[in-house]
C-alpha cells in the first residue's frame, strides 16, 4: 500500500517522550528556532524573561490599552538596545514613548 501512498510509512516510527531539560540548560535548545520563538537571548538578559517584567510592571496598573502598549513597547526597546539593534531599538523606544507622552498630554490615557 505504501508504494500508492508514498506519504504512509510501512512500520511505525518511535517517537521519544522522554522529558528534557529546557532553557538555558539545553543545549540542544540554545541557539535553535525553537529558542529564538520561545526564549530569544537579547530578552532573556540575566535570566529575567522581559515579558515577566512587562507582566510584573504593569499588573496593577490603571492605564488603559494603548497606553499600555506603548509603555510596554517603549519597555521592550529599552530592554533589547544592547542585544539585537542598538540604536535602532533606541529610536523605536523614542518613537513609542513620544506616543505614550501624547496619549498622556490629551488626556487618552
Amino acid at each position: 500500500m505504501s508504494d500508492k501512498v508514498p506519504w504512509l510509512v510501512s512500520e511505525p516510527r518511535r517517537i521519544d517522550v522522554t522529558p528534557k531539560p529546557f532553557w538555558p540548560c539545553d543545549p540542544q535548545v540554545a541557539g535553535s528556532k525553537k529558542d529564538m520563538v520561545d526564549h530569544p537571548a537579547h530578552y532573556n538578559a540575566s535570566g529575567i524573561e522581559c515579558i515577566d517584567a512587562m507582566k510584573a510592571m504593569s499588573e496593577k496598573s490603571s492605564v488603559d490599552a494603548h497606553a499600555a502598549y506603548c509603555w510596554q513597547n517603549c519597555f521592550k526597546y529599552l530592554w533589547r538596545w544592547p542585544y539585537k539593534n542598538g540604536l535602532e531599538d533606541l529610536k523605536k523606544a523614542r518613537w513609542y514613548l513620544d506616543r505614550l507622552i501624547s496619549e498622556v498630554e490629551n488626556g487618552r490615557e
